[in-house]
């Protein structure tokens, strides 16, 4: 599930694991020894640590969402002629942290070559997803202008 989520289908993964069978250890619990618990806990853990993937907390994951959920997107304005994408993306300042943009990398066969957050030029992280290529950026709260140019 893990490295498909890498792959082919972006996905948050949350596991809940109970520390009191591997506190345990050895006691049989449903059949599976803990050990065996435990060793599947710290490979999947490993696992996600040597991909680059996140481990949260539910706090964390509690920060996320609300800063999430915070973000406003508008303003958007599109020049066919000057192939340029414009809009204004918002979050709560008392949300806190950064919020990760996902900007289309291409547009009707054209590249994104130019990227400005507040007319500040910016390099963007190239990421795909589901087979589509996008330049990542984030933005702090409060409100910012972004500005993507293709050619």
């Amino acid at each position: 599930m893990l490295r498909r989520s890498l792959t082919e289908a972006p996905a948050a993964i949350a596991a809940q694991f109970h520390i009191d069978p591997i506190a345990l250890s050895g006691f049989p619990i449903s059949g599976f020894p803990a050990t065996e618990a435990l060793h599947w806990l710290e490979g999947t853990l490993d696992f996600a640590a040597a991909q680059g993937i996140p481990i949260w907390s539910a706090e964390k994951w509690l920060y996320f969402t609300e800063v999430r959920q915070s973000a406003k997107f508008d303003q958007f304005d599109w020049q066919a002629e000057a192939q340029r994408l414009s809009f204004r993306v918002t979050t709560l300042a008392d949300a806190g942290g950064e919020l990760a943009v996902m900007i289309p990398g291409e547009h009707n066969q054209a590249q994104l070559v130019e990227l400005t957050i507040d007319e500040q030029p910016v390099i963007p992280q190239q990421r795909q997803v589901g087979g589509i290529n996008y330049g990542w950026v984030t933005v702090a709260s409060g409100p910012h202008q972004i500005v993507a140019r293709y050619v």
